[in-house]
């Protein structure tokens, strides 16, 4: 059975690159662009990996780690952020 990936970015231009990548891959995945519409994928569907900006318009990307442990515990999650240093994630 493959795999299945989530894709979560606000910066449409970064998600289409994580699109295009994980497309000639052959991987099976989902994206979208904002917390809410992440809860809506997640609520419906399971994934075995989360990649997730760690600042989204809507909320910030611990939210979703939050979610994760409480409903998914099993699905792994890597944040990334275009952030240029670490206190600017904490903010």
């Amino acid at each position: 059975m493959k795999k299945s990936i989530l894709l979560i970015d606000d910066e449409m231009d970064f998600l289409e690159c994580l699109i295009i990548r994980v497309e000639s891959m052959g991987l099976t995945f989902d994206s979208c662009s904002s917390f809410n519409e992440a809860i809506k994928l997640l609520n419906k569907t399971s994934y075995d990996l989360i990649v997730s900006d760690i600042h989204l318009a809507d909320a910030c990307g611990l939210a979703i780690a939050d979610w994760i442990n409480k409903n998914a515990s099993d699905t792994k999650i890597i944040f990334i952020t275009g952030l240029l240093d670490e206190h600017d994630v904490n903010d």
